[in-house]
């Protein structure tokens, strides 16, 4: 009979075409969750930016409503040595910092919190005035960097701003 030397071969076909399908399967699934956990740490990412961008916006904010003081903050703060702690520039930053319990930072913070139900931090690093020199011109810039977390993931922003002091 010519149909008996095939016999077994519809079931070693089924066979195989199974495993194939659960190879291809779980690869896809492996994939997925590993896109999965991308996309879920590059939201914390984009979250921590939004929460740097929000608390350099309020330190912008505050520098454009009281910038007599802010003025006054910089020309101390050249008094003091580098190495040193200046308690002036801490006390014009301690509302910009989420962890001290700063008042502007924490409402941010809060905010933020009850849109998503995440935990934030944030702050503002480094807030000074920069004066850049050269013949025949003098520009003044504010240099603001920020931080902000969220679910662990830390991120840094930095920005330089024009701005107009007058000078003796």
């Amino acid at each position: 009979m010519p149909g008996t030397r095939r016999r077994g071969f519809a079931l070693a076909m089924v066979l195989v075409l199974a495993v194939g399908l659960l190879v291809f399967v779980s690869v896809l699934f492996f994939r997925t969750r590993v896109q999965k956990d991308t996309h879920s740490l590059l939201l914390a990412q984009s979250r921590a930016l939004l929460a740097a961008r929000g608390i350099m916006q309020m330190a912008l904010y505050k520098f454009r409503v009281l910038p007599t003081e802010f003025y006054q903050v910089a020309s101390l703060t050249r008094l003091v040595p580098e190495t040193v702690d200046d308690p002036v520039r801490s006390g014009w930053l301690a509302e910009m910092q989420s962890p001290a319990g700063g008042p502007i930072a924490q409402k941010l913070a809060d905010s933020l919190k009850a849109s998503d139900g995440k935990d934030y931090a944030m702050g503002i690093s480094r807030f000074e005035l920069v004066t850049r020199e050269a013949e025949g011109y003098r520009k003044d810039f504010i240099r603001i960097e920020a931080w902000g977390a969220c679910e662990g993931q830390k991120k840094i922003i930095e920005e330089l701003l024009e701005v107009e002091v007058t000078h003796d």
